[in-house]
């Protein structure tokens, strides 16, 4: 029995991964493919990946370079022979053959019939050029959008293309910013042992150039006080919340984007921080950090997290500043560490210079109300201001 042509579809390489984009194609229209040979490179939270061709044979491409397109959608086929590949063809040309044809949803050509729009003139971004209800709609925009008065010229500087890594953002706060129940808490803990504690740690490490960052402090404070509050430690899914054993600590990296003006985020995770010391939680958290910045992080090392920490240390240094992030869904708290700042506080009576941490912290007020909400802030608060509490 000769080979079937077989499908190539677009995998779910992680938990919750609901589409991915085509970032470029390896090969061309018609080429001959080895089974494992570097087929297609695809997008997906921030993480590009190269997938390997499934089969030996004749790859014909169904979906562009730029499409984005749920997981499990069909983007090429692998023809055994060149017969079969030139039937996967034969459709293609009788619908080339009639140019007039346009290939469209029901839906996008009741919304373009109903507005008077000559679908000939809209560009689709569906499988294989499909016009989707969501270009007729780009298109009436475009076309209802006001002109500019020429009294009042504007110097265009650049345009940013919201695709790719910056389109994925968006999207990712938008969601976040409207199924969410999201509610804010802003406090201040007093760090003057944390940073003696820092100082003492750092003397002995071996090296003269070792480090040890206060995030690594800040992950390991979480992730414990996420042992004292389980409910901190979860995620939203469906109409369940999940509780989980292991702690997985999200940091959020600022990297360049994709031109001068532009920037991007990503949020790759540190698994089972609560069972890690805080030499071991640091050099883990820097490799993370590096593989950001070098482009070099898998979709496994984004993939589990349960809390994640939004830091603004730097942003202003010298002054009281936090903000309120948003929650990197389906996790329920986002926290968010300042810079610390020296500040005159009352101690058993008297004044006294202390080192204070402003912070912020995000909760999904879905899934915890004040009180465990409450509780979590004290114990990460108390962490934090004891530091020997987190040491072995």
């Amino acid at each position: 029995m000769s080979a079937a042509t077989l499908d190539v579809l677009l995998p779910q390489l992680a938990m919750g991964m609901a589409e991915a984009s085509i970032v470029e194609w390896l090969v061309a229209e018609g080429a001959t493919v080895s089974r494992d040979q570097p087929l297609v490179s695809i997008e997906t939270e921030k993480v590009v990946t190269e997938l390997p061709a499934p089969s030996t044979g004749f790859v014909h491409l169904l979906a562009r370079a730029g499409d984005k397109l749920p997981v499990e959608t069909v983007i090429a086929r692998i023809a055994p022979s060149q017969e079969a590949y030139r039937a996967l063809l034969a459709p293609s040309a009788a619908a080339a053959g009639t140019h007039q044809r346009v290939i469209a949803s029901g839906s996008a050509r009741a919304l373009a019939k109903e507005h008077g729009l000559d679908l000939h003139a809209v560009a689709g971004t569906g499988p294989g050029g499909r016009i989707v209800e969501d270009d007729v709609r780009r298109a009436l925009a475009a076309a209802r959008r006001p002109t500019l008065p020429q009294s009042a010229p504007r110097r265009l500087k650049a345009r940013i293309p919201l695709t790719g890594v910056r389109r994925a953002i968006a999207e990712r706060m938008v969601e976040s910013s409207t199924r969410a129940a999201q509610t804010f808490v802003f406090f201040e803990v007093d760090v003057t042992d944390l940073l003696r504690v820092r100082a003492e740690l750092l003397e002995r490490l071996p090296g003269p150039g070792a480090k040890l960052s206060l995030l690594a402090f800040y992950a390991k404070a979480a992730a414990l006080a996420c042992r004292r509050v389980p409910l901190a430690n979860a995620t939203l899914e469906g109409e369940e919340i999940c509780l989980w054993e292991e702690v997985n600590v999200g940091i959020a990296v600022a990297l360049p984007g994709s031109t001068e003006f532009d920037s991007s985020l990503i949020v790759p995770v540190v698994h089972g921080a609560d069972s890690l010391d805080i030499a071991t939680l640091n050099d883990r958290i820097q490799q993370q950090v590096d593989k950001a910045r070098a482009g070099a992080l898998t979709p496994a090392d984004l993939a589990g997290g349960t809390i994640t920490i939004s830091s603004t240390a730097g942003f202003t240094a010298g002054s009281w500043a936090v903000s309120t992030p948003l929650l990197n869904l389906p996790q329920v708290i986002n926290f968010q560490p300042g810079t610390a700042l020296k500040r005159p506080l009352v101690i058993e009576d008297q004044i006294a210079i202390r080192s204070v941490l402003p912070c912020g912290l995000t909760f999904d007020h879905r899934c915890l109300d004040g009180e465990p909400t409450g509780r979590f802030v004290r114990e990460l608060s108390g962490y934090l201001s004891r530091p020997e509490t987190m040491l072995p």
